[in-house]
């Protein structure tokens, strides 16, 4: 990202002149998230197991959390049904639940490089613009 391009959202300021209509609906995207969606970034930076201790212990607060992310994450207009079923953002959802892996997944910043960590992760990512389907399942672990 150009210096004068980070600089004004990072100070809230109207897109810099000179931005084609495309780049400006980037800015103007980048400028929302900066100004009402990176609150789940400072706290997952700063406390990241206060957050993972909620989502570990309540299924309804896991959920809501996804599928909130679920419609910034897809460009939908807050709409994730229209890229995702239910049954997709389910997977990933039950995914963490069922192994109990919330709280890692909430707080990867917060752990020291040198700490051992185990990871399950599995992907369902639907990119139907894109026009393919991966389904994945692995687990990763560093000693």
């Amino acid at each position: 990202m150009p210096p004068e391009i980070a600089n004004a959202l990072t100070n809230g300021d109207p897109a810099p002149a000179g931005l084609t209509a495309a780049e400006k609906d980037a800015y103007d995207q980048m400028n929302a998230l900066y100004q009402t969606g990176s609150g789940y970034a400072a706290m997952m930076v700063t406390r990241p197991q206060t957050l993972g201790y909620g989502l570990a212990d309540s299924p309804v607060g896991l959920a809501a959390l996804f599928y909130d992310e679920f419609a910034d994450w897809n460009y939908t207009n807050r709409e994730p049904e229209r890229e995702l079923t239910k049954d997709e953002m389910l997977d990933d959802i039950s995914l963490y639940w069922l192994t109990n892996t919330a709280t890692c997944g909430a707080g990867p910043l917060g752990r020291p490089a040198s700490a051992p960590a185990t990871v399950y992760g599995g992907v369902t990512h639907c990119a139907k613009r894109y026009g393919w389907r991966t389904h994945a399942r692995a687990q990763w672990t560093s000693r």
